[in-house]
């Protein structure tokens, strides 16, 4: 990895309120993009820090100059897809009682 972008929620978030991410969950519940083209598996290489119970995720990244040149000029966003049908929904610490109670709100 040649650099970290770290994510924070308030309260914390796992998949279902109680298991956390592995390593492997950062294109599923990233979407990242710099100046608006989504990086890949060549860019986003996983997660750090997933198994700690806190309001930070790590999602390690491999990127080229160039892209960091984008960045700079074009912005870099990160997105929760929430999309309950593809398992990419984010839970705060009370869990699944509601898909209201989801981290980023996803409506069914």
């Amino acid at each position: 990895a040649t650099h970290s972008l770290q994510v924070m929620f308030n309260g914390g978030a796992s998949k279902d309120g109680i298991n956390h991410m592995d390593a492997t969950g950062a294109l599923t519940f990233f979407e990242t993009k710099i100046a608006g083209s989504a990086l890949g598996s060549a860019e986003v290489l996983g997660l750090a820090d997933e198994g700690n119970p806190d309001n930070y995720f790590e999602i390690c990244l491999k990127l080229t100059s160039l892209q960091l040149q984008s960045a700079q000029s074009g912005g870099m966003t990160v997105k929760t897809p929430c999309d309950t049908a593809c398992n990419s929904a984010l839970y705060g610490p009370k869990g699944m009682c509601a898909e209201a109670n989801s981290a980023c709100t996803a409506t069914p």
